[in-house]
């Protein structure tokens, strides 16, 4: 059997080496603008974090610094103070020194107390947001986070000291007493009122629920106490609003932490309809026809 001749001819040759090469090239174009591709995607990146880190744009640049601003509401009309901050200016103020003297909130090189303070009051006075408070007093946002945290310690402990009941309490004389003598027949032995309030409260997304009671919107159930000179002497806060004035107050009397003041002997505390009525708590006379919410009286209800 005669060999069988495997060579290629010059013309098939040609053709195939034509064929490598066209490979050759489209694979190259290929990497090419892949290549291409990769730079313009890295050169992106680059001109934004050169953009970012390297080269910063100013972006707090107004000439009314958070101290201008500050010693334009200090010196111009009361109005204004009470407006941005909630309190009048002396009131403003005589706390700060006390922060500072009593409590060690202490001013920065680049902050001065009353500044602080500012930042803090519009913040929890208006729900304000960071961005804004930053544009406002033209400071960074890590510095408006640890100042207003600052201020926040120091007030924490200047509520321990102010919020609480006269140390004669249940003796019937100190700052308790009734400031007016008409109610002295009626409310003699009553040492205080307790109740509930509702705060507007802010949480992340996925804890809001529980916080949502009856106004439609998250909040706190604080439950608070009141002298007659119309001071608070103690508050627990941080319920949330679904909470019922009740299940709070059981866990007042049953619980140790709050430090609540207790009534003595046949010293009392009034309450609303929403508690029970017991020894040393005296709530309303829950009858048909008694006026008790403020629209039973705008409607003229009758009483028994």
């Amino acid at each position: 059997m005669e060999d069988l001749d495997y060579t290629i001819s010059p013309h098939l040759s040609d053709l195939l080496d034509e064929e490598d090469e066209e490979l050759e090239q489209s694979r190259r174009e290929q990497n090419e603008k892949e290549w291409m591709a990769l730079c313009r995607i890295a050169g992106k990146y680059i001109l934004m974090y050169y953009k970012q880190y390297l080269f910063k744009e100013p972006c707090r640049t107004s000439r009314r610094s958070g101290y201008i601003f500050i010693q334009e509401i200090l010196q111009g009309n009361e109005t204004r103070c009470y407006e941005n901050f909630w309190l009048k200016k002396e009131v403003f103020v005589d706390p700060s020194k006390d922060l500072n003297e009593k409590y060690g909130l202490k001013s920065t090189r680049g902050m001065s107390i009353h500044e602080m303070l500012g930042m803090f009051l519009m913040t929890c006075a208006h729900g304000a947001e960071k961005h804004m408070i930053q544009d406002i007093f033209q400071h960074l946002g890590e510095m408006v986070h640890r100042h207003f945290h600052s201020v926040l310690k120091a007030v924490s402990k200047l509520a321990t000291d102010i919020i609480k009941p006269h140390l004669n309490y249940n003796a019937g004389v100190g700052a308790h007493k009734p400031c007016n003598e008409r109610y002295l027949p009626f409310f003699k032995d009553c040492i205080e009122a307790l109740d509930g309030t509702h705060v507007k409260a802010r949480l992340p997304q996925g804890q809001q629920i529980p916080y949502i009671g009856r106004k439609g919107y998250p909040t706190q159930n604080i439950l608070v106490a009141v002298n007659f000179n119309m001071c608070f002497t103690f508050a627990w806060v941080g319920w949330e609003g679904a909470a019922h004035d009740s299940h709070i107050f059981g866990e007042v009397l049953r619980r140790s932490e709050p430090n609540f003041p207790h009534p003595l002997k046949n010293k009392y505390y009034l309450v609303d309809a929403g508690y029970s009525q017991m020894k040393g708590y005296m709530a309303p006379y829950k009858g048909d026809n008694v006026r008790y919410h403020l629209p039973d009286f705008r409607r003229g209800a009758i009483s028994a």
